[in-house]
């Protein structure tokens, strides 16, 4: 049975993996300003800040979506289903928190997409 927190945990990990993209596609040769070690380590923290929230929206979902199935009408269904949603909200806390320091860091080092003025070589 899908519940809404399971359409919500879909919808985070979406973002999440829309945020990832977004790292992955800054380059260090258009942030040349910043050193290599630090750009580095600044796409190594954002990157397990938005793979810990995907992982945890996906793990979510589907143990979610798999407890209300095989545990059906017993007291232990609500105590799991409860777990499972603290945990959730516990591993979404610990990502934010990366995430918020990722982007500190990023603001700090001045890393940016692309460098101002570059136009997209698709064009």
């Amino acid at each position: 049975m899908i519940r809404i927190d399971d359409i919500l945990a879909a919808l985070i990990m979406s973002l999440a993996m829309m945020r990832r993209l977004d790292v992955l596609a800054t380059t260090y040769e258009h942030n040349s300003h910043v050193r290599q070690s630090d750009f580095e380590q600044w796409r190594a923290e954002a990157l397990r800040a938005y793979n810990t929230t995907a992982l945890a929206c996906l793990g979510k979902v589907v143990l979610s979506v798999l407890w209300f199935y095989f545990v059906q009408q017993t007291p232990a269904l609500q105590i799991g289903g409860f777990l499972l949603f603290a945990a959730w909200i516990v591993l979404l806390v610990h990502a934010w928190r990366g995430a918020t320091e990722a982007a500190a860091l990023k603001k700090w080092l001045k890393i940016e997409r692309r460098r101002p003025g570059v136009e997209r070589e698709d064009r």
